[in-house]
């Protein structure tokens, strides 16, 4: 199934297809404990539960944040997770030129040593923006709030231009991964989760 052809709106969507996806895509989250080290550290868990956790909570008070919608961000978040620390573990390979349509993503700045930790906050929070805009208010504050946190707790003994190079790569993987969300047929959809002239075929069966 090509992402272009899949449908003309969202209501269109093959269902099936867009939860096995926001699946495989979730287990990203599940993966991303371990790619920071050959043994996840608890800080590492901690992080990416903290936005998990976030998620969880902002899908539960976004009025037009429906099932289905959600699931579709879900397997986004976990991709932009999972890009944004592939390249801290060698055992570990991106999936850019994989997925249909995703050719490539941002590579890390040579010469500059990153903070992955820093570098998934930064993504988590990009890719909310960029999707969930929608949200409520206080939700978008709490997102600000969260990175802040979690850069303050995991900047550790990072210089300054690290902290900068590192928030700057996770942006602009999850700005990567925002552009090509736009060709699922979803994009901006969450007003439109029912075709509503769509006919019923009369006659049995």
């Amino acid at each position: 199934m090509t992402r272009n052809s899949t449908c003309k709106n969202f209501s269109s969507i093959d269902f099936a297809s867009v939860l096995l996806r926001s699946i495989i895509m979730l287990l990203f989250m599940v993966i991303s404990f371990s790619t920071f080290s050959q043994n996840s550290k608890k800080e590492d868990v901690a992080l990416v539960t903290s936005w998990g956790k976030f998620i969880t909570e902002m899908f539960r008070t976004t009025h037009n944040g429906t099932p289905t919608f959600n699931s579709r961000f879900t397997g986004y978040a976990g991709l932009t997770m999972y890009e944004t620390v592939v390249k801290s573990n060698t055992q570990y390979h991106s999936l850019a030129g994989k997925l249909t349509g995703l050719e490539s993503v941002p590579a890390p700045q040579e010469n500059i040593r990153l903070n992955y930790r820093l570098a998934l906050n930064a993504g988590q929070a990009q890719i909310i923006k960029d999707i969930f805009w929608f949200t409520t208010p206080s939700n978008l504050e709490k997102v600000q709030i969260l990175e802040k946190e979690n850069l303050l707790k995991y900047s550790g003994k990072s210089s300054p231009e690290e902290i900068q190079a590192s928030i700057a790569y996770g942006q602009s993987i999850a700005k990567a991964i925002f552009e090509w969300s736009k060709t699922d047929g979803g994009h901006n959809e969450q007003y439109n989760i029912f075709d509503t002239t769509y006919q019923f075929t009369q006659g049995n069966g």
